[in-house]
Parts: structure tokens; sequence; C-alpha cells
């Protein structure tokens, strides 16, 4: 999954949320890019985890495009 946001304390708050439904990363990998961060995991659980963690993930990214539009 690549994930792009303009928060760093986003790509916090994705783990945290992994965690919180039963998921787990595997890789992680993040870069700063001309005001964006840019983050590239490897997400791994139970597979309606993943549905709902991705569910959760883009209501994130849409607040975090939102707030700084």
């Amino acid at each position: 999954m690549t994930i792009e946001m303009h928060d760093p304390r986003l790509l916090a708050r994705i783990i945290n949320v992994a965690h919180r439904f039963g998921c787990g990363y595997t890789k992680l990998e993040s870069t700063y890019i001309g005001g964006t961060y840019v983050a590239h995991l490897d997400l791994e659980g139970p597979a309606d985890a993943l549905r709902r963690l991705d569910l959760h993930i883009a209501k994130l990214l849409h607040d975090d495009k939102e707030s700084f539009a």
C-alpha cells in the first residue's frame, strides 16, 4: 500500500489503527518529497480486518487532504 500525506503524524495513526484492528506490517518505508510524505506499507492480517483497515485509512487520507487543501 502506498500512502501520500501532508501530516507525518498520520502514519503513526495508521499504525495504531492497524494494531487495534489486529493487523500488522512487515515493511515500512517513508520519504519526504516536496511537501508531501510518501509511505509504503506491507500490511498483514485477517481479510476482514484488512478490509476495515483499508476503509479507515481512506477516511484518514480524505481528512488529511481536506485539512491541507
